[in-house]
């Protein structure tokens, strides 16, 4: 990631060109370490009027700032210090966007004033400087870091004492510029070192002159990295030059951001789902160690049977007794039988009847107990096997939704976001696809989903697809001939239903724990065979008559997905 001293006043300086004179009209904060401003601007002889949203991240693997097109979902509650971000920016007027010091700091100079004529001019500072990142609110311009110059108002990242004997930055402190810099990143080393015509002073020149470039870079059709001057050593890679420094970072950074959340979010899950899952297969085994002790019951039927046979021969106070019987070919043996010389040969014998009643009842219980584990682990397999496959917070949210639901994590109570609301309450939005026969394909992304889409949207005609004893996603096929629905599916191999069975099963390997394998198998049945048990747990499901055939995953293409 290139995103140097140059860039910075590459951006600072479009910023200042696209944004100076404009109004916030409103301010978020969509996650912990990122800001968006709204602005209005007014126009001018080189910019039409209009709404336009500032993206400022002090996040320590994406520290940036630039104008995003991409709409955010923010908290219904937001934090502290959005809400003392609104108190002095709200109605202000962006006066001017610069770098300071040439370096990878940026100052947003605002102007303000309130019914009483009261003027204040804070300046928001955006410091992106790998994990030391910030964005601090300052009363009045420094112009900066003069010594009894701008106080602080709060910092998105509060670094006190205990962090940082260096430098602090608390509200009501006065603010200090960050220790400077080598102001050359390691991109523009190497290209120096590769170059050697390409000096500092050579690039100094260029952004003096604001001969800027914005360039990305591609590697297998993903942005590698990027640029406002042209990367001689990136000569082998495809280049894309986007039309502004700001849709630069906004291609790079928008995927990037993306994937670090979804990473993030889906390593809690994994860790919960793992810990689950861990105390499912050590209750498992558990289970089993106690009936096989349980399955000796028997042993405890028979001793008690053969002291009622040969009561005559005992009396009280033996500890051991070798009783006479006969194995299953019926000859005779001799076998030993413990005694409790307490007790009596017949009170004996009933404890022995007593203990074998409690290990029958035992193993009934353990069996009930043994059935739940398996559901659970399961269930916990599929979530896992989905969330493994999730490529979208959505998909991630409606899968906490579900464990939330079902008990497995505690609910959240404050600062759900708005529009992830609706997600939780009914966690529909399945896959959809449609075939060039006029077949539809659904896949579902979570439990939920499966049971929606095999339980009250598919019909009797439909057919139902899911891998072989592999946790994975419920298919469902509505072909594009009516089908009764009714017996086994024998399908004619050269048929346009046999095509379309063959495609709806490789999405199903695709959505399911096997993907990357081959030779999958798939089960096929018509979605009448399919039921779901009694109190089962969501998208668990039995089913009958049904057929297996073997493919390899294939990703649906997204020309094909249709809009529910």
């Amino acid at each position: 990631m290139a995103f140097d001293n140059y860039v910075t006043g590459a951006v600072c300086a479009e910023l200042d060109r696209e944004l100076s004179g404009a109004r916030v009209e409103r301010v978020y904060q969509p996650e912990r370490e990122e800001l968006i401003i709204c602005l209005n601007r007014p126009p001018t002889a080189e910019r039409r009027p209009g709404r336009l949203n500032l993206f400022i991240s002090a996040s320590s693997d994406f520290p940036a700032t630039y104008i995003t097109w991409k709409k955010s979902v923010n908290p219904a509650n937001p934090p502290a210090y959005c809400m003392m971000l609104r108190k002095y920016l709200l109605g202000a007027k962006l006066i001017s966007v610069r770098q300071l010091r040439g370096d990878r700091i940026a100052a947003f100079e605002f102007s303000s004033g309130n019914e009483l004529g009261d003027r204040s001019s804070p300046v928001l500072i955006a410091e992106m400087m790998g994990k030391h990142s910030n964005i601090i609110l300052l009363d009045s311009c420094p112009w900066v870091g003069e010594p009894g110059g701008a106080r602080i108002l709060d910092a998105i990242k509060r670094v006190s004492g205990d962090k940082s004997r260096v430098r602090q930055t608390l509200p009501g402190m006065y603010y200090d510029l960050p220790p400077e810099g080598k102001g050359l990143s390691p991109l523009i080393e190497k290209e120096m070192e590769a170059f050697p015509e390409k000096d500092k002073a050579y690039f100094d020149r260029m952004a003096e002159r604001g001969e800027y470039r914005p360039t990305l870079y591609y590697y297998e059709n993903a942005p590698k990295d990027f640029h406002v001057f042209d990367i001689g050593v990136y000569g082998s890679l495809v280049k894309e030059e986007p039309d502004s420094v700001s849709e630069m970072l906004e291609t790079y950074y928008s995927g990037r951001n993306e994937a670090v959340r979804i990473t993030s979010r889906k390593r809690n899950l994994i860790s919960v789902l793992s810990q689950r899952l861990s105390k499912a297969y050590t209750k498992k085994q558990r289970l089993l160690g106690d009936m096989a002790e349980a399955e000796k019951a028997e042993e405890l039927r028979f001793a008690g049977e053969l002291i009622n046979a040969n009561i005559y021969r005992l009396q009280s106070g033996q500890t051991e007794a070798l009783l006479p019987s006969y194995d299953d070919e019926g000859n005779e043996m001799v076998v030993s039988v413990k005694l409790d010389p307490r007790l009596s040969p017949a009170a004996n014998a009933q404890k022995y009847f007593r203990k074998y009643r409690k290990s029958k009842t035992a193993i009934t219980e353990k069996a009930v107990q043994l059935k739940l584990t398996e559901d659970d682990i399961s269930y916990l397999e599929s979530v896992s096997a989905m969330l493994d496959l999730a490529e979208d917070q959505d998909v991630i949210a409606a899968l906490k939704s579900e464990l939330e639901e079902q008990g497995y994590i505690r609910k959240r109570r404050r600062g759900d976001k708005p529009g992830m609301k609706k997600m939780r309450d009914t966690g529909i939005s399945p896959i959809y696809i449609s075939l060039p026969s006029g077949a539809e394909i659904s896949i579902g992304r979570n439990n939920r989903e499966n049971d929606y889409l095999t339980f009250k949207s598919a019909g009797a005609g439909d057919i139902w697809f899911h891998t072989k004893d592999i946790p994975g996603s419920h298919v469902i096929l509505r072909p594009s001939a009516r089908l009764e629905g009714k017996g086994n599916i024998d399908i004619d191999p050269s048929s346009a239903l046999a095509d379309e069975i063959m495609e709806a099963a490789s999405y199903a390997a695709w959505y399911s724990k096997a993907r990357g394998s081959e030779n999958v198998p798939v089960d096929y049945v018509f979605v009448r065979y399919v039921k779901k048990p009694a109190a089962a747990l969501p998208g668990m499901v039995i089913f009958t008559h049904n057929r297996t055939v073997y493919v390899n995953g294939k990703k649906p293409s997204l020309s094909d997905t249709i809009d529910a």
